[in-house]
């Protein structure tokens, strides 16, 4: 059977869970990527609450060490998660959200039915 598995992965560990999906099932991870994720707008001070623990705190959305640490971050987690799925053998599709996403899915599974044949 297939199993697609969709997500943007912003959690703890899941490689061993991901690891027992792809032994069993044919897995299709799709990776949904918010520009935001990114690039914040640059609005000066905001307040950002974590919704788990209640906590807020105050940070300057226009600092650039703040933007260029989101990025790298981001770039960084994204990567490792190909890495990860390639070690499982499978290839992920990443889905950006400000783009069209059924383009996305098309040209994913042209490519994904080449490889299999």
């Amino acid at each position: 059977g297939v199993c697609f598995l969709i997500s943007d992965f912003i959690c703890p560990d899941y490689s061993h869970e991901a690891a027992l999906a792809a032994k069993r099932y044919d897995l299709v991870p799709i990776t949904i990527v918010d520009a935001a994720e990114k690039i914040l707008p640059r609005m000066s001070f905001v307040t950002f609450a974590d919704l788990e623990s209640g906590k807020s705190c105050l940070v300057d959305t226009s600092s650039n060490g703040l933007q260029n640490s989101l990025l790298k971050s981001t770039e960084e987690r994204l990567a490792s998660q190909k890495k990860m799925f390639q070690k499982l053998g499978v290839v992920q599709c990443v889905i950006n959200t400000h783009f069209p996403y059924l383009q996305q899915l098309q040209k994913y599974f042209s490519l994904r039915s080449r490889k299999r044949q």
